[in-house]
């Protein structure tokens, strides 16, 4: 798990605090993020790709390559036809890498020069993003990994973002400090319904982001996340909390959310963000609503607050989290500031 000193406990946040407590290592880039590639195949396409370069920048390569697959035998030329196709392999995997790594960015953000790796996964996420949508700074609060228990396998990694602006006013609040008990929060489910409440009503702007580690389709993380709002809608229908109006208007809201995953497979190292936007009308009025970017690419907004609020619960709530060890993670985060 993650260390417990994740934020500083000033009302600014220091990133350098943060990531040391979150075993950050530095990098030298300013606007580009590729997470660390830990299987083996990856590992060996990147490394073909590393030694072929110094090749193919030589002067007269390629004639010489053509002359001696002439002269060779036909066992040699088999082998050259083995080489050839791992040299391309790489190079298109390398250009992958360098190229669309940049879109593991939210939106195309701008980062800090601090990532932190998710400990199951080994995926690194940077500490601090700058979202493309609203031009603001997010700083990370928890991260963990979500895993198909009876089948013993992690199907992607979480990252959770909360505006930095909304999470310096919290930590600086006496009513949350108050509030926020780590032990407590890990262990009621109710106590940390009350918890994740009292961030809504405090119009918490956020961005979750999925990364698989597997290779999966939309449909089946789209399944797992809307069998977790459909049991919160249920839960809440039992318990007279919403009216046979809102019930409808959520069911609905849940399915047009389903339409926004993508339909095809997503390659391992994909991204998909789901942000909490809060817009406040000619009144002050406020309002919530979540903003879907499927790898770089914005997929358009669910109105329906319910949606983005629940999905929220769905990851920090106790009752039935599809991520317990983004909890713990999001607990250690807190009580690094409010040690109890």
């Amino acid at each position: 798990m993650v260390s417990a000193r994740a934020i500083s406990c000033s009302s600014t946040l220091k990133t350098s605090t943060f990531a040391q407590g979150m075993r950050f290592q530095s990098i030298n880039r300013s606007s580009s993020f590729v997470p660390r590639y830990r299987n083996v195949q990856a590992q060996t396409f990147v490394r073909g790709f590393n030694s072929s370069r110094p090749l193919l920048k030589e002067a007269g390569f390629v004639d010489r390559f053509k002359k001696a697959y002439e002269n060779s035998s036909s066992s040699r030329k088999q082998l050259i036809h083995q080489f050839g196709i791992a040299t391309i392999a790489g190079v298109v995997y390398g250009l992958f890498v360098s190229l669309g790594g940049r879109k593991l960015i939210l939106n195309e953000a701008s980062v800090k020069h601090a990532e932190v790796s998710e400990p199951v996964s080994q995926v690194a996420f940077p500490a601090e993003v700058q979202l493309s949508s609203d031009g603001k700074q997010y700083q990370l609060v928890a991260l963990g990994p979500r895993c198909v228990t009876f089948l013993r396998f992690t199907a992607y990694a979480i990252a959770l973002y909360f505006n930095k602006d909304d999470l310096n006013a919290l930590l600086a609040d006496k009513t949350w400090k108050d509030l926020f008990q780590s032990e407590k929060f890990l262990a009621d489910g109710q106590f940390s319904e009350k918890c994740v409440e009292e961030l809504l009503r405090r119009n918490i702007r956020f961005a979750l982001t999925i990364v698989p580690v597997k290779s999966s389709s939309g449909s089946h993380i789209k399944g797992g996340i809307t069998r977790s709002l459909e049991a919160q809608l249920k839960a809440q229908r039992t318990d007279n909390r919403l009216t046979p109006e809102d019930a409808t208007e959520i069911e609905e809201a849940i399915l047009y959310f389903g339409h926004t995953f993508p339909k095809a497979s997503l390659p391992i190292y994909a991204r998909l963000d789901f942000i909490r936007e809060v817009s406040r009308d000619s009144r002050g009025a406020t309002s919530s609503h979540l903003r879907v970017i499927d790898q770089g690419v914005d997929k358009g907004i669910v109105k329906h607050h319910w949606i983005a609020d629940n999905l929220l619960r769905a990851y920090l709530s106790g009752v039935r989290s599809i991520s317990p060890p983004l909890r713990e993670s999001f607990a250690e985060s807190m009580n690094s500031c409010f040690p109890k």
